[in-house]
């Protein structure tokens, strides 16, 4: 073997490591911007849903508010029903 051939191995071999660096460096990149890409959708995702969810207990509330002040306009009437019933008397 002479010092041209080991040389040349070398370079070869140097050249091998640097295109094998480049398609990891290549396919990490790749890998990195669909994980990026995917966050994004499952953020965009769970922003929609949260809006979603909030409209839905602000909704409830008024539900809530509303039954709540028809409970108490019924047991208003009942009261002055049977206080007039009681006064009648």
């Amino acid at each position: 073997m002479t010092a041209r051939e080991t040389d040349r191995w070398r370079s070869d071999a140097l050249a091998e490591a640097a295109e094998i660096v480049a398609a990891a460096r290549n396919e990490a990149g790749a890998l990195v911007r669909t994980a990026q890409r995917e966050v994004d959708q499952m953020m965009e995702a769970a922003r929609v849903e949260t809006a979603q969810a909030e409209t839905e207990v602000a909704r409830l509330q008024r539900v809530a508010a509303d039954h709540a002040h028809e409970l108490r306009s019924h047991l208003h009437g009942m009261l002055e029903r049977i206080d007039s019933s009681a006064g009648s008397a």
